[in-house]
């Protein structure tokens, strides 16, 4: 399981992608936030290993937010969900995991989870192999 934190601030849509998320059994989210200030107060204590985050937001926008994510977690993988497709190059900069236009749907979801399921397993198989120590 990931924990998994969502930052919209639009309320309608946070709800939505808590719903969307949520019916994904690979993602437990530990927080959702319609402020970017918010979310990053709290990163410490949640620690999250996923972040959903959209990119235009009020006072701290996505990518900023991501720029101080990755300072504070180098493990949290940013995935970004917006209806603006001219910021993916910008996404890239700042190590964006995945770059998702709205309207997010259960689908993309699930291949998101399945992406960050390969990056885990060859970690995991390893280990069982023992070719880690």
């Amino acid at each position: 399981m990931f924990k998994t934190v969502i930052v919209e601030d639009e309320i309608p849509t946070l709800n939505l992608m808590k719903r969307v998320i949520g019916q994904v059994p690979h993602f437990t989210i530990t927080g959702a936030f319609t402020s970017s200030l918010e979310a990053l107060a709290r990163l410490p204590e949640l620690q999250p290993d996923v972040a959903f985050l959209d990119v235009e937001m009020p006072r701290m926008n996505g990518l900023q937010l991501a720029e101080k994510i990755n300072e504070a977690s180098k493990h949290t993988k940013i995935i970004f969900m917006t209806e603006h497709k001219h910021y993916a190059l910008d996404a890239i900069k700042v190590y964006a995991f995945d770059y998702i236009l709205k309207p997010v749907t259960p689908t993309v979801i699930e291949q998101v989870a399945s992406r960050l399921l390969k990056r885990h397993r060859p970690v995991a198989d390893a280990v069982q192999k023992g070719s880690l120590p």
